[in-house]
């Protein structure tokens, strides 16, 4: 999945309760949401882990574009 927009990791981890991102360790944040494991890169993808359904991956895909565009860094 690709936001479209690059985000502010240490800013978008405290949007999700549980969230963990150490850049020294993996350049990404992952967050645990809903029995599925979320990765988001600062470059604006992110891998959804854990869910059979495009319909589940849809409503996580929709949840985050909520949330990521608070934390966005327009061009």
């Amino acid at each position: 999945y690709n936001t479209g927009y690059k985000i502010r990791l240490d800013e978008a981890v405290k949007l999700f309760s549980g969230a963990r991102y150490n850049i020294e360790r993996f350049p990404g944040a992952c967050v645990k949401y809903n029995c599925a494991t979320i990765i988001i890169f600062a470059s604006g993808k992110v891998n959804i882990l854990g869910k059979n359904s495009m319909l589940e991956i849809g409503e996580i895909c929709r949840m985050l574009q909520t949330k990521l565009c608070h934390v966005a860094i327009r061009q």
